[in-house]
C-alpha cells in the first residue's frame, strides 16, 4: 500500500453541512460520563454505536465565534467556519468560508513499511471497528469518541475528545488517545486540511430563477435531498471559498501555521501545536506540504499496553477578531505549556456557568 502523503487529496466536502448549524447525532440509550468529565444530566448526552453510522448526522461544536462539524471517527478533518468570515465573490451570493480542518489526527498502527491502514480510510465497518461510540455531552460541548481499531493483526483502542473551547475563543483542541495490543511502531499525521474550491460555482447573484433552474438540468443537477445529512439545495448552498496565502511549519517545535483570505473577503489565520506523550519520545517527524494539507507526519514506537497521548492544540483568528499567524502561534504555544486538563477544566466551567438558570426581565437588572 503506498505512504499516505501523497495518496489522498482533499476533495470538497458535501454541501448539505455547510450552511447548516443545527445538527444532532443519532440518539441511543444515554452514556456514562466521558474520562475526566463530572456526573451531569444524561439526557444532555447524545450517542450513537457503529450500527447507527449509516444515518450519521453531524453535530456541532462552537462558542459563538467558531463552528466545527462532528466527524464520525472523530480523527477526520472537519468543516469549520468562522463568524461574520465570508466568501463575497463578484456575481454570487455571500457565503459562510470554509477555513482550513483543524480536527485531524489521523494514525496508522505499524511503521511505512507494514502497509497498515490509516484509520480515516479504512471502511466504518466491524472488520475494522469493535466497541465503537461516540457521545456529544452538551452540558460540556465536548466530543468524546471510543473504538478498537484493528488492521493487519495490529490493534489500537481509541479515544478522541475534541472541543472549541468556550473560555478562550480563539483556541480549540482535540486529543488523540491510543492503547496498542503490541509492541512496535505506530505512524500519525497532524494536518492543517487545505479544502479545494467548490465546483460547479453559480453566480446566483445574477440569476433569475427560470435561469438558475435551466443551468442545473445542463449539468444534469437535481435539487433533491440526500439523507440523512445532504438536503435538496447542496447544489446551490455550498461553502465559501478560502484562498491560502502563506503556509509554514517547524519540525523540532511541532508547529504549523498558516494565513488565509476569504474569496473577496476578509483575512484569517491559524496556527497548531502538538504534543506528544514523553514516553513517546524520540520521534520521527516530518514537515509535508502540497496543495491540499500542511501536516507534519510522525513515526513513534510504543508498547503494548501503555497509554499514549497526543494533543493537537489551535489557535483561530480573522480580520477583526484576533492578531494574525504569530500571535496564533503564540496562543497555541501558550496553551500546549499549561497543557490539556487545565484547558479541559475550563471548557466544563465556562459551560457549567452557560447552563445556570437564570430569568432575565428588560430593565430589570
Amino acid at each position: 500500500m503506498k505512504d499516505r502523503y501523497g495518496r489522498r487529496a482533499a476533495a470538497p466536502l458535501a454541501a448539505g453541512a455547510a450552511c447548516t448549524f443545527l445538527c444532532a447525532l443519532g440518539a441511543l440509550p444515554p452514556a456514562g460520563a466521558s474520562a475526566g468529565q463530572q456526573p451531569a444530566d444524561d439526557s444532555f448526552r447524545l450517542s450513537t454505536g457503529l450500527a447507527q453510522l449509516p444515518a450519521y448526522f453531524p453535530g456541532l461544536l462552537g462558542n459563538g465565534y467558531i463552528a466545527t462539524l462532528t466527524t464520525p471517527r472523530g480523527t477526520e478533518a472537519a468543516q469549520t467556519y468562522l463568524v461574520a468570515f465570508m466568501d463575497y465573490s463578484p456575481g454570487d451570493m455571500s457565503r459562510p468560508a470554509l477555513i482550513p480542518g483543524w480536527t485531524g489526527i489521523d494514525v496508522a498502527p505499524g511503521d511505512a513499511r507494514s502497509q497498515g491502514e490509516w484509520i480515516d480510510e479504512a471502511a466504518l465497518t466491524a472488520a475494522h471497528f469493535a466497541d465503537y461510540r461516540q457521545t456529544l455531552d452538551m452540558h460540556a460541548g465536548m466530543l468524546t469518541t471510543r473504538y478498537s481499531y484493528a488492521d493487519r493483526g495490529r490493534g489500537l483502542a481509541v479515544r478522541v475528545v475534541t472541543f472549541v473551547s468556550e473560555s478562550s475563543p480563539h483556541l480549540a483542541v482535540t486529543r488523540l488517545s491510543i492503547r496498542p495490543d503490541y509492541d512496535g511502531w505506530v505512524r500519525l499525521a497532524f494536518p492543517l486540511t487545505l479544502w479545494k474550491r467548490h465546483t460547479p460555482r453559480f453566480p446566483l447573484g445574477r440569476w433569475t430563477g427560470p435561469q438558475q433552474n435551466r443551468a442545473l438540468a445542463a449539468r444534469g443537477i437535481s435539487l433533491q435531498p440526500h439523507p440523512p445529512a445532504t438536503p435538496d439545495r447542496a447544489a446551490l448552498w455550498y461553502p465559501g471559498y478560502t484562498r491560502i496565502v502563506k503556509t509554514g511549519g517547524e519540525v523540532r517545535d511541532l508547529t504549523l501555521w498558516l494565513s488565509g483570505k476569504a474569496e473577496s473577503g476578509p483575512s484569517m489565520a491559524m496556527a497548531a501545536a502538538i504534543a506528544l506523550p514523553v514516553a513517546a519520545q524520540p520521534p520521527r517527524v516530518d514537515l509535508r506540504r502540497d496543495a491540499h494539507r500542511l501536516e507534519l507526519d510522525v513515526t513513534v514506537r510504543v508498547e503494548k499496553g501503555r497509554t499514549y497521548d497526543f494533543t493537537k492544540y489551535v489557535a483561530l483568528s480573522r480580520a477583526g477578531w484576533g492578531g494574525d499567524a504569530a500571535q496564533d502561534l503564540a496562543l497555541a504555544r501558550g496553551v500546549r505549556r499549561r497543557g490539556f486538563d487545565r484547558l479541559a477544566g475550563a471548557q466544563r466551567a465556562a459551560w457549567r456557568a452557560l447552563w445556570q438558570p437564570d430569568i432575565v426581565i428588560q430593565g430589570d437588572p
